[in-house]
């Protein structure tokens, strides 16, 4: 759901390009790995279940970003008011709930949290019961939006591009990471 650019193999890629919704938040500072793969297929596992994009700004602010507003429904015990209802009422309620917290729990914002690909086809073949979890665990229903927007409040160097923005709701975002010894 995201690429580095590549810039020959001497200098490090510095840009990661990718959707809003998709991109775990550790991806512009950690690189890719199966973790920010993890994190991108559960908010395609949400997509999907939940008819809806993982960010939508043509929707009101909170419902706005989908793994917050999945999350929200959880808490008032009404996660099946997150289900697509295009889908017309034919589906196992218990394993379409499964799947939206399983959504949850790969897009969790602490990397090690998230479960590997291996335990995700686990539980979609109930071979393995997800782990006990709730709407107010750590790292739960956080909207990466939310992160990205804190980091560009911060005294890092992690800014969005002057680029005008996208209408296919993409990011380019630009890290430089300088080394040095301090005063």
């Amino acid at each position: 759901m995201a690429r580095f650019e590549d810039y020959g193999d001497s200098l490090p890629a510095t840009a990661a390009v990718g959707t809003m919704g998709y991109m775990a938040p550790e991806l512009t500072t950690m690189g890719t790995s199966t973790r920010t793969d993890v994190y991108a297929f559960g908010a395609f596992m949400l997509e999907v279940t939940c008819g809806r994009r993982p960010l939508d700004p043509k929707i009101p602010a909170e419902t706005r970003h989908l793994i917050k507003w999945v999350c929200d429904c959880w808490r008032r015990d009404s996660i099946v008011d997150a289900i697509d209802t295009g889908l017309g009422g034919d589906y196992s309620e218990e394993e379409t709930e499964m799947v939206l917290k399983l959504g949850l729990l790969c897009t969790n914002v602490v990397a090690e949290s998230r479960p590997t690909m291996e335990q995700v086809i686990q539980y979609i073949n109930q071979n393995l019961p997800l782990p006990s979890f709730s709407p107010d665990s750590p790292g739960i229903g956080v909207p990466t939006p939310v992160l990205l927007e804190s980091l560009f409040n911060s005294r890092s160097s992690l800014a969005p591009s002057t680029s005008p923005p996208s209408p296919h709701n993409s990011m380019f975002v630009t890290h430089t990471i300088t080394y040095g010894d301090g005063r």
